[in-house]
Order: structure tokens, then sequence, then C-alpha cells
């Protein structure tokens, strides 16, 4: 099964996943991170909704979250070629970044897109993360590929003002010859609205993931957390203090709480799930992606136990949820 996620797209490219796995407790930071607030706050009700890139059958699929198990209930096809990044936010918009470089925005999270916006001629194709602001700035990663090979060779995250068509800045994520490019893989949010990144390197062996904070229209990362991820995932905050953190090639998906040096509580789940990930705050229902077993798996936020793979046989490239959790 084809997957696209961008640390998928360089093990195909010559490179090979992060080693070993985190269990140690978090390092220190030079600064606090706040908690989110570009959420919607959610009251307990059975109508929230789940939509799911699904880059196999070209289209986001739209899921009651109460019904999970196969209760397709609508789709968003128009403006989707080969989705590989979902987002809603606070607005109630959704995003969709596709294989081809370019994203859609979608008013009211589903119909005729409103906006279509091409990338730069000069990324390469896979800007599969996506994500944006409280006051409606749109990230997105991208490619730049080697002058040679056409193969990427470094990342950036483009940065578009609020109905822009072309990025207002760019981040060029860290590139060494020792360790190769910096691979994004999970964007979000914090109070005050700086970017956080999960960034991590190639290297035969010891690498770790962190997760790096960015202030508004900045260039370069202002903080790190220090918290020893053995792997790239999907990062978000929750319910004001937790800073959920997924780490797929460990099997474990951490909470952890702020400001640090706080508490980590670890959810076990099963190898290659955590891709991406998405929290249903009514249902206290976490969701994540296995995009290499063609699966979305269902974990009780609080408790961690499993309810085992509740979407099955199609390619789930991103979640998201709708009112959003974080």
């Amino acid at each position: 099964m084809i997957t696209f996620r961008l640390n998928d797209f360089i093990a195909a490219s010559a490179f090979v996943a992060l080693a070993g796995c985190a269990g140690g407790a978090p390092g220190t930071s030079s600064s606090v991170f706040s908690a989110a607030d570009s959420v919607v706050s959610a009251s307990a009700n059975v109508s929230s909704k789940v939509y799911v890139a699904n880059v196999g059958a070209n289209a986001i699929y739209i899921y009651r979250a109460d019904v999970l198990h196969g209760k397709l209930i609508g789709k968003v096809t128009q403006g989707v070629n080969w989705p590989t990044g979902v987002y809603i936010d606070s607005r109630n918009t959704l995003y969709v970044a596709s294989w081809y470089s370019f994203f859609t925005e979608y008013p009211n999270a589903r119909g005729t897109p409103s906006e279509t916006v091409q990338l730069p001629s000069n990324v390469f194709v896979g800007n599969d993360l996506i994500a944006a602001g409280p006051d409606g700035t749109v990230y997105v990663t991208a490619a730049i590929p080697h002058k040679d090979t056409g193969l990427g060779e470094r990342f950036e995250i483009l940065e578009y003002d609020p109905g822009a068509s072309a990025p207002a800045r760019e981040i060029d994520l860290p590139y060494s010859s020792a360790k190769g490019p910096s691979l994004p893989s999970g964007m979000t949010f914090d109070r005050v609205g700086d970017l956080l990144v999960d960034e991590g390197t190639y290297c035969p062996s010891g690498c770790r993931n962190d997760v790096y904070r960015y202030a508004p229209k900045a260039t370069v990362p202002t903080d790190h957390l220090g918290l020893g991820l053995c792997s790239g995932g999907e990062i978000a905050f929750v319910d004001g203090n937790e800073l959920v953190v997924a780490d797929p090639q460990c099997s474990k998906i951490y909470v952890q709480t702020l400001p640090l040096p706080g508490t980590r509580r670890i959810i076990h789940v099963a190898a290659g799930v955590g891709v991406s990930l998405s929290l249903d705050r009514a249902l206290q229902t976490l969701y994540a992606t296995a995009p290499g077993k063609g699966e979305v798996y269902e974990y009780n936020f609080r408790t961690g136990s499993p309810s085992g793979a509740v979407l099955t046989g199609f390619q789930p490239q991103d979640i998201a949820i709708d009112p959003p959790a974080f």
C-alpha cells in the first residue's frame, strides 16, 4: 500500500527511519509552552464529525463520530487531488493539502472550495502537512528537490497570510550533511499563536525528534521542548495544559503536561499507529491513523484503552474532527 507522508517519502528516497525508542523523562526548555486556544469549546454531544483524507479514493470521507464504524455520511471530492493533509480550524473552515502541490479551503467544512492555492513551482510534490492559525494564516510543508536527482533534499514550511495566493514567508528547516534534512511530521499552535513543529533528522542510530517553537512571522525557531522522541508524528494541545505527541515508530502516543517538567502518560498503540491523530472532546475518543495498515484506530483518551481498528480497507492519510479539539 502506498502512503505519502513526508517521512515515508524520505525513506523511499534512500533515507532510513529514525532508530531507537524514547522512554525517559522530557528534557528542559528555555521557555514555557502555553496551551492552544485556537479550538472550539465542545459540549457533550454526538454530532461531531470525523474527516479522513482517503488518498486511495481521492476524497475526504466524513463519518459521524459516535457511529464511526463504517458509517460514511458524506464526501468532499471537488478540488481534491490525492489528499495528504486535512485540517479544520475554529471557524469551521476545512483545509486540504493535495499531493500535487496545492491546497484548498472549504467554508463550513464541506462543498465547493472557496479558494485553491498553487504552491511555488520550485517545491516538490508531497506537501502533506497543513494547519491554520487562529488568525487564518495557513502553513503547509513542502519538499525542495535536489538539483541533480530531483528527489527531496530539504524541507520547508510555507506561510500564507489569510487569503493570500503566494507565501509571505518560508521557514527553511535545518539540513546537515551528516544527518540529512530535518523532517516535519506535525504542526499545532500555542495560546499566543506560535507555531509548534515536530521535527527530526536522519542518522543511522541515536536520533531523536523534538518539538520546536516559531513565533509569528519568524523563520527560525525560538525554542524547543527537548522531549526526545524516536520518531515523528502529529502533535496537538488539549484542555489547556496537555501536549499530545505521536511516536509511531515506538508504538506510543505521549500526553505531556505543561509547563515542564510536568508529567507524562503513555497511550500504547499498535506499531505504525499515530502518523496523524485527532480527538473528539465530547466523547473523549482519540483517533489515530496507520496509513501503512490502511486503518484508523480508536482509543479512550483518558484511560488509553483501545477499541481496535474502527475503519479499515482504505488509505487514511490524515484525520480531523469537527468541531476541532485541537
